[in-house]
């Protein structure tokens, strides 16, 4: 299996022909290589759907997630030169009232279906995949280009923090942050299912249901869900072997509470940010370290390089 969700699930070759329908339609749209498409959807099976289908007709996606504000979404669609976008059915009128200057054509990903076989453009590691824009809080939000490069750099040449064909990786993060690059696109390359969670907000409860269900087997947090789904769903750990926490400061006592209960599970603190495409640093944090006190976010992963500046 591909992607799994609550109800429905994806094999590796339903998903290439949802894909392959999704890149014919933007095709007939006449979107090529290096255009912008703009991705308004929720955290969903159809929005990886989507990513891919942007990327295999050579697009690069731009993702909008309904749940950010509209200043932002707008700020957004003022700052790329969108030729497309593509929406879930259920979003299609308001893409329409909040994009209505900025995109020619809003297309229903829900309504593609499979045509002749094509020939896709010939992409290179240097083209770029995506745009992800950084949060902001340290000034006006940057759109970052993500090549292809850097995210077959983490599905096969970091192999501090390797996912393996057997993992199920779960899928909780907004499509709009790098971390979800890492929880779809890469464990999609070697061969590993995603398990979505497709509930609006990733409550702890909805995450632990997902975790349950699906058996995950690796998962990566931001700091404050790790924290919560900790203290509140340890259980839900059970089948996880490999957790990496980033995006803010790993909590020790957090840390020796998930170690305790799971002594078998590799637990990692990392730091990255959007321009380095999601981790360049990373520790394996163990009880040891907990005890010790600060937990430090490690050295240089494979193919990065760190430099401490004055």
């Amino acid at each position: 299996m591909a992607l799994l969700g609550r109800d429905q699930t994806l094999t590796y070759a339903t998903l290439q022909n949802r894909v392959w329908s999704v890149a014919g339609m933007l095709s007939d749209h006449g979107v090529g290589a290096g255009d912008f498409v703009g991705l308004y959807t929720t955290r969903s099976i159809d929005a990886i759907v989507g990513m891919l289908a942007c990327l295999r007709a050579g697009a690069v996606f731009v993702p909008l997630d309904p749940s950010f504000a509209p200043e932002q979404l707008g700020f957004i669609a003022n700052d790329v030169p969108l030729a497309i976008i593509l929406a879930h059915q259920d979003h299609i009128a308001d893409a329409a009232a909040l994009f209505d200057a900025k995109a020619p054509l809003i297309l229903d990903i829900n309504a593609a279906t499979l045509g002749p076989t094509r020939i896709w453009p010939a992409i290179t590691g240097d083209d770029p995949a995506c745009v992800l824009y950084t949060s902001g809080t340290t000034g006006r939000p940057k759109g970052v280009l993500v090549p292809h490069r850097a995210i077959t750099l983490m599905a096969f040449e970091q192999p501090e923090l390797a996912i393996y064909a057997t993992d199920v990786v779960l899928h909780a993060s907004t499509i709009a942050c790098d971390g979800a690059l890492i929880e779809t696109l890469v464990p999609l390359l070697v061969g590993a299912a995603v398990a979505v969670l497709e509930s609006t907000t990733p409550e702890v409860q909805a995450v632990a249901d997902t975790m349950i269900q699906h058996r995950v087997t690796v998962a990566l947090w931001y700091a404050g869900l790790h924290n919560l789904m900790v203290t509140h769903r340890i259980d839900a750990f059970e089948t996880v072997r490999l957790c990496e926490v980033g995006g803010d400061v790993m909590v020790p006592s957090v840390a020796e509470k998930l170690l305790t209960a799971w002594p078998d599970l590799h637990l990692f603190n990392g730091y990255g940010p959007t321009e380095t495409c999601v981790h360049s640093l990373c520790h394996q944090v163990t009880l040891e370290d907990v005890r010790a006190g600060d937990l430090p976010i490690g050295l240089a992963m494979t193919g990065e390089d760190a430099l401490i500046l004055d």
